[in-house]
């Protein structure tokens, strides 16, 4: 996995005082390699996800909305994981993520709907829930 290789960055951690001090300035991170480990983190993430590492998926799926704020759907992944960790306000938030890229997602509207439900705002729940209901959704049950 991409993680595993965090040395270089350490070094780079400890370092960066010192190359700041005497004046000597790092090349930043070009957009392509931006997108590479942007790309590490996503395929990563889901692996951890689909072989039940949880709390490193949503580490990595962190990571990677950190370098991608567009990608929807590791905002819902990670609300999906979220919630299933009973995390219901970390969940709410990347639903709310999710739903400001993509409005039209039925499927987020329920789940933001659920996680409001769990957190005892019933009016929001209520008025998410049948939002979604105009908006196709996967699984209408």
């Amino acid at each position: 996995m991409a993680e595993c290789s965090a040395l270089p960055r350490l070094l780079l951690a400890l370092l960066a005082p010192l190359l700041f001090a005497t004046g000597i300035s790092l090349p930043s991170e070009r957009p392509a390699d931006q997108q590479a480990t942007f790309e590490a983190l996503a395929r990563d993430a889901e692996a951890c996800r689909t072989s039940g590492q949880t709390d490193r998926a949503i580490d990595l799926y962190r990571k990677a909305l950190a370098h991608n704020p567009q990608w929807h759907q590791g905002w819902e992944n990670l609300g999906l994981l979220l919630a299933n960790q009973n995390e219901y306000a970390a969940a709410h938030q990347a639903f709310e993520k999710l739903l400001e890229i993509r409005p039209d997602h039925g499927d987020g509207w329920v789940l933001l709907g659920l996680s409001e439900f769990r957190l005892g705002l019933y009016d929001q729940a209520i008025q998410h829930l049948e939002k979604a209901r105009g908006i196709r959704i996967a699984d209408p049950a």
